[in-house]
């Protein structure tokens, strides 16, 4: 296929996976954009060549250098002894370990081949493990220490894959060699991370130098930080014949550290560049399981049914092969709990559960793909690579298996017994010293409800005779925030009674407005005309009731509804031969009239019903306010300065952001939310700020 066709695909696979996961959130969408891109190769043939080395440029480069800009550095440097540990060390032991293992195992794969099969399949895959991550309660330290591993043992595992890989094709292997290939990574290692360091440095110096000179457009900063990566790589592996997945890890470090000390003076840039890098990750990260789908049927010769094994027996020696790996990572992690607590002093207890969890997220995704494919065809002599067919085929299925295990494995292990992190110990003896509200943090989607409710209430504050417009305006909006959120993320045993109140208070009050449609056509003050239209609009909100009540699925097109609402009645009007001004005048009558009629009869409505049911004074709360809304939007649009109007609502605006913000400190003072919770309910915060003022900007 063409390039921009696959492109296009991989991009539409991407955007399909994202909507499929929502409706089934169970399956991670890694597992989802795997079958998708399996689907796609085995429905349409499509087929993608890899080369592990523009591979490793075009994804691997990027995202590894997004990681590590983006780690958290406390965390970075308290793991640093796991993280080294696991990267080198532990790829080490797989490779040899594994290796000799897999060689005994399975008798049709030589020496040389088992130690480059266990070295492409030491390296994690950290995308898959957060993807599967998000739905169970995994421990803070499990996944800082999955992501820092997955920062270099990228690199150490595809160093251990080359050699032998070299060592097979030439024929040289020996197990005499395995202290000089040792060496080497060391070699590649360091020199990776002192070109990584040196080329970051200049670049950084260069940018602040052009920043001094005036040049401080964000946009193009952005664009200088998005080639960083590759200029990196390639100067590593091309000029100095060195690691440059490391050298791009060090650069990724390096540049955390520098915009941590301009950020006060780079706000704009610091905002841009996150929400740029997180596209561009979305992207490569669903593209990369997407590619190992559609690799997977090749790999395993699915399509063609050109296979040279038996596929259940492929099968078997994958899960024999998984065990092993598993195995080996379980025992690392529980003789490195024991030396860090005899080291460190430390009360913390040794677990087999931990040992556990941390072998489920040894999850292994598309660099082992990336690198198993690459196996070249023939050896130096022109004969055939030894099991070559199979080797990818074992590579290929362990990959699946060690997701599938991870999505089936770890919600059973961590609903077992509830994982207390450092942060909610902390919180815990907060509380018992009498310093936190509760012993536990509340939900995001709490805190932001509680700060929107703060909004509300300090809008209702500024309310004033010339201003209620805009405040009723206001006070919607959030409420149909609130409301949103509830419905997403409350059980519905909370949301339902809410629900049931507001329904039936919302017939009654369209109920009222009907009523007193017919007695303004009665008393003839609105015509035949106007009463239909009236009439037309409450079948609409009724209908629309209805919709909401069974959750149909609606379409957010109501401007084009509305536009086209507007052209008939115009063309009615027109039609009718009446004063046009005349017929206006009754429509606003019938509007303001019905909302009136509307607000008293609902007040006469619940002192009568209040006895026998108790009503949700959200629920009754929202429709008054949308009753009384109507009525000021009625006031206004016979107000000519809509000026003057915009720049008061941004005024207002900013005192309801500045409510949420002190909404959001205190919470956090309480200790009530963590700081990642406040950090993001600040962003939302921001970007509602930023959306906001944009917009009153373009029409001002």
């Amino acid at each position: 296929m063409p390039i921009l066709e696959v492109v296009i695909l991989l991009v539409f696979l991407i955007i399909c996976a994202n909507i499929i996961s929502h409706f089934i959130p169970k399956i991670p969408v890694s597992i989802v954009q795997i079958i998708l891109g399996a689907s796609a190769a085995l429905m349409f043939h499509t087929e993608i060549k890899l080369e592990t080395d523009w591979f490793l440029l075009l994804f691997i480069a990027p995202l590894l250098f997004n990681d590590a800009w983006t780690f958290p550095k406390k965390e970075l440097w308290e793991l640093r002894g796991p993280i080294f540990g696991n990267a080198i060390l532990l790829v080490l032991l797989t490779t040899i370990l594994g290796g000799w293992l897999i060689y005994l195992i399975v008798p049709a794969i030589p020496l040389p081949v088992a130690f480059a099969l266990a070295a492409i399949l030491s390296p994690t895959d950290p995308v898959a493990v957060q993807s599967i991550g998000n739905s169970v309660s995994l421990p803070a330290r499990i996944m800082h220490l999955v992501a820092g591993e997955s920062l270099i043992n990228d690199a150490s595992g595809l160093v251990a894959f080359r050699f032998a890989i070299t060592a097979t094709v030439t024929g040289a292997f020996s197990i005499t060699q395995i202290p000089w290939i040792g060496l080497e990574m060391v070699r590649l290692i360091i020199v990776g991370i002192v070109v990584g360091l040196v080329f970051m440095q200049l670049i950084n110096l260069v940018i602040d130098n052009l920043r001094r000179k005036g040049i401080d457009d964000a946009i193009f900063h952005v664009v200088v930080q998005l080639i960083t990566p590759f200029l990196i790589f390639f100067i590593a592996e091309e000029v100095f014949n060195a690691s440059g997945v490391i050298a791009v890890v060090a650069a990724g470090i390096l540049a955390n550290v520098h915009s941590t000390k301009s950020i006060e003076e780079t706000p704009e840039l610091t905002l841009i560049g996150i929400n740029t890098w997180k596209i561009v990750s979305y992207l490569l990260n669903g593209m990369l399981f997407v590619i190992l789908g559609i690799e997977l049927p090749v790999a395993t010769h699915i399509s063609t049914g050109a296979a040279q094994f038996n596929i259940f027996e492929v099968v078997g020696y994958a899960v024999v092969i998984w065990m092993i790996l598993f195995i080996i990572r379980v025992l690392w992690t529980y003789v490195s709990q024991w030396t860090h607590h005899f080291k460190k002093n430390t009360h913390e207890a040794v677990s087999w559960r931990v040992a556990i969890l941390s072998g489920l997220t040894g999850v292994r995704g598309s660099i082992t793909m990336a690198g198993v494919l690459s196996i070249p065809s023939t050896l130096k002599n022109g004969a055939g690579f030894p099991a070559r067919e199979l080797t990818i085929a074992l590579a290929a299925v362990t990959i699946l298996l060690s997701l599938l295990m991870a999505v089936v494995v770890l919600p059973w292990v961590t609903q077992k017994k509830i994982i207390i992190d450092e942060e909610t110990q902390t919180i815990k003896a907060l509380y018992d010293e009498g310093k936190a509200l509760a012993p536990y943090y509340i939900s995001e989607p709490t805190a932001r409800i509680i700060t929107l409710q703060m909004a509300v209430k300090t809008l209702e504050n500024l309310r004033r005779e010339g201003n209620q417009g805009i405040i009723y305006d206001l006070i919607l909006e959030y409420q149909f925030l609130i409301r949103k959120i509830q419905l997403k993320y409350q059980a519905d045993s909370l949301v339902a009674p809410v629900i049931e109140d507001e329904i039936e208070l919302r017939k009654k009050g369209l109920m009222i407005e009907r009523d007193c449609l017919q007695k303004l056509l009665i008393n003839e003050k609105i015509s035949q005309l106007v009463y239909h239209s009236g009439i037309r609009r409450i079948e609409r909100q009724e209908n629309e009731l209805e919709n909401y009540m069974h959750r149909q699925i609606t379409f957010s097109s109501r401007w084009i509804e509305y536009a086209i609402r507007r052209f008939f009645r115009f063309i009615r009007i027109w039609l009718s031969g009446d004063d046009t001004e005349e017929l206006q005048s009754q429509y606003e009558l019938a509007r303001r009239e019905t909302a009136k009629a509307a607000i008293k009869g609902l007040s006469d409505y619940l002192s009568v019903k209040e006895a026998a049911h108790v009503y949700d004074h959200q629920a009754v709360y929202n429709l008054i306010i949308q009753y009384r809304s109507r009525i000021e939007k009625i006031k206004q649009d016979n107000n000519a300065e809509n000026r003057d109007a915009m720049q008061e609502k941004a005024e207002i605006l900013a005192v309801a952001l500045t409510a949420q913000r002190e909404g959001v400190a205190q919470l956090y003072a309480q200790h009530q939310i963590s700081r990642k919770t406040a950090v993001q309910l600040r962003q939302h915060i921001n970007y509602a700020e930023n959306a906001a003022f944009n917009d009153s900007s373009e029409e001002l």
